[in-house]
């Protein structure tokens, strides 16, 4: 994982607080408070990575006191998770953070212009509507070797994304309504053509799948997969 390749995980607290900004840190019986480094947004914290450490829960503290709910991630999972006060969950990548989910689409044809993404909300959010006919266009920003790509604003504290890749009335990767789990994946996903699961679920591209050093072959390298998150 990325946190046990570089020793430690990183929480980013989004808060304009003044004073004593720390994070703390509940990892099964301990708590400890970290102090921070500013960055743009509020301030973040390195925490140890333990391989005994999996769940753990973070909170931001304004000197002395709780400024935020507990929230938990899997920091073996994933390497960066932010919080703030008034979310409902930790959210575990930067493009989640800052209200996005970003999912990249590859093709072998390369034949893109007629595709689009269709969205809604669901029960646990997801994002605006834009008719069948209006589907959303990729970012040309994020188009890169591997593919396209479309950056998504999400309704408030939104856990999950329901959506279609179509043209007109075909759909890929098949025919079943997708559905992007943020919690599980950090919100930024690969998704190849007709690569789909025996449930019709597109086969999941997560930046570097929990427990391997590469992705499976429907999706970029690991080498590229690091490179995409990095810029998304």
């Amino acid at each position: 994982s990325i946190a046990a390749a570089r020793g430690f995980y990183r929480v980013h607290a989004r808060t304009a607080a003044t004073g004593t900004v720390k994070i703390r840190i509940v990892d099964g019986n301990t708590i400890t408070d970290y102090p921070t480094t500013t960055e743009t947004g509020g301030a973040y914290a390195d925490v140890p990575y333990s391989p005994q450490s999996v769940a753990v829960a973070a909170q931001i503290v304004v000197n002395g006191t709780a400024a935020s709910t507990m929230l938990g991630f899997n920091c073996r999972q994933f390497g960066d998770a932010w919080i703030a006060a008034g979310w409902t969950t930790a959210r575990t990548s930067k493009a989640w953070a800052d209200g996005f989910a970003v999912i990249h689409y590859k093709r072998n044809d390369t034949a893109y212009p007629q595709w689009g993404l269709h969205t809604w909300v669901g029960p646990n959010g997801g994002a605006a509507d834009p008719g069948w006919n209006t589907p959303r266009q990729p970012d040309p920003s994020l188009t890169d070797a591997w593919g396209v790509a479309w950056k998504v604003p999400l309704t408030d504290n939104a856990t999950a994304l329901p959506f279609i890749v179509h043209n007109a009335g075909f759909k890929d990767p098949s025919y079943e309504d997708q559905n992007l789990n943020l919690v599980a994946t950090g919100g930024e996903v690969w998704v190849k053509s007709g690569a789909a699961n025996d449930d019709g679920s597109f086969v999941l591209q997560a930046p570097i799948p929990y427990g391997t050093t590469a992705v499976a072959p429907s999706g970029p390298t690991a080498a590229e997969a690091a490179a995409l998150a990095s810029t998304s």
